[in-house]
C-alpha cells in the first residue's frame, strides 16, 4: 500500500497543473465581487509556465463571462507572479560492517528549488462591447481551448 502511495505522489509531482477547479496540483478559483465582476486566480505548480498560468486565468475569465450571460470583459487588474520555494531532503547515514571493516554512506541532503506561477485577474463583464479595449469572451475561450487542446470534458 505504501509503495502505491509513493508511486502516485511521484507521478503527480511530475505533472503540470491541469485546467480545472483548484486542487492538489493547483488550478483555478474565482469569487464574484458584484453582479458583473469577478476575481479569478490560477495557481500553477513547478511544472507550469507563467505564460500558461496567465492564459489559463484569462480562459477562466472568459468562461465566467459567458456562463453569466455576458459577451465581453475588461481587465480591471492583472497580476502574474512567481513564488520561489526551496526544500531540502533529509540526510541520513547507513553504516555497513564487513568483517573488521566498516564504511558509512550518507544519503539525501539535496536542496530543490521550485518556481510556482500564480495569475490573478479582476474583470468587469458586459453584454455589449464597451468603449475602449475589451476581450471577446467567446474568442478567448475558443482560442485557448484549441491552443491547449482542452475540451469541456476536461474541467
Amino acid at each position: 500500500m505504501k509503495v502505491l502511495l509513493l508511486i502516485s505522489i511521484i507521478l503527480l509531482a511530475g505533472c503540470a497543473t491541469p485546467y480545472k477547479q483548484s486542487g492538489l496540483l493547483g488550478g483555478f478559483k474565482e469569487i464574484r465581487l458584484s453582479d458583473n465582476s469577478f476575481r479569478v486566480t490560477f495557481n500553477g505548480n513547478a511544472h507550469t509556465s507563467s505564460d500558461k498560468a496567465s492564459n489559463y486565468c484569462l480562459l477562466r475569465c472568459a468562461e465566467l463571462c459567458l456562463q453569466n450571460g455576458y459577451k465581453y470583459f475588461v481587465l480591471i487588474s492583472e497580476n502574474t507572479h512567481i513564488e520561489n520555494s526551496t526544500h531540502s531532503s533529509p540526510t541520513y547515514a547507513r553504516t555497513t560492517h564487513i568483517g573488521h571493516y566498516s564504511y558509512t554512506r550518507v544519503y539525501g541532503g539535496q536542496t530543490y528549488s521550485h518556481n510556482v506561477p500564480t495569475s490573478t485577474n479582476e474583470i468587469l463583464c458586459f453584454e455589449e462591447k464597451p468603449e475602449g479595449y475589451s476581450y471577446d469572451a467567446s474568442y478567448i475561450k475558443d482560442s485557448f481551448m484549441e491552443e491547449y487542446q482542452l475540451s469541456s470534458m476536461d474541467q
